[in-house]
């Protein structure tokens, strides 16, 4: 994203997240520590904004009131937790007229529009499709992922650390078993 935004002057850039809170929560901190100082013009604390020097925005968003910018690029980070219709209805639009990109991440959650969206990228030669369990990321340790397995359901287990879609109806217990 910051790469796309320093790339060329005024770009518009948006990484969104289910809540403006997690958006925050998940990658203000960092974004600050990519952006340096001197490559910013101005930092809006208050409403999660960096200009560059170019006069590229690299804005922090929620889901809500997006409709109306035109974007280069944006982040859709959690997509599955976010409404069905955001990426059809209110982003892709926002995209056409700048022919931005759009990079979409989330841990599953059941066959929701996440998985729809993921299966129907898989073929298209304008899409690209990466699946990555957490063991890939390197951040957590294969002691810490086997601590994990062995204290939570196995359905829980594969959606969340080996990005797995997992079915989420018809048992209110996914490990329960009448054997």
């Amino acid at each position: 994203m910051v790469v796309h935004a320093a790339s060329a002057p005024g770009r518009l850039c948006y990484y969104l997240a289910p809540t403006e809170r997690q958006a925050k929560e998940i990658a203000w901190r960092t974004l600050k520590e990519i952006v340096s100082p001197a490559m910013r013009r101005c930092t809006r604390e208050s409403d999660l904004e960096i200009e560059i020097l170019n006069g590229s925005l690299i804005k922090l968003h929620g889901p809500q009131s997006l409709r109306g910018s035109g974007l280069d690029f944006v982040v859709l980070d959690e997509f599955a937790y976010m409404p069905a219709d955001l990426w059809p209805e209110v982003v892709r639009p926002m995209l056409a007229d700048r022919e931005g990109r759009a990079l979409i991440s989330s841990t599953p959650l059941g066959f929701n529009h996440f998985y729809d969206l993921y299966r129907d990228a898989q073929p298209r030669p304008d899409w690209a499709v990466f699946h990555y369990a957490t063991a890939h990321g390197g951040f957590v340790s294969a002691n810490e992922s086997a601590l994990l397995r062995s204290s939570m359901d196995s359905r829980l287990y594969r959606q969340e650390l080996e990005a797995s879609f997992e079915l989420q109806e018809g048992r209110v217990y996914h490990a329960f078993s009448r054997d």
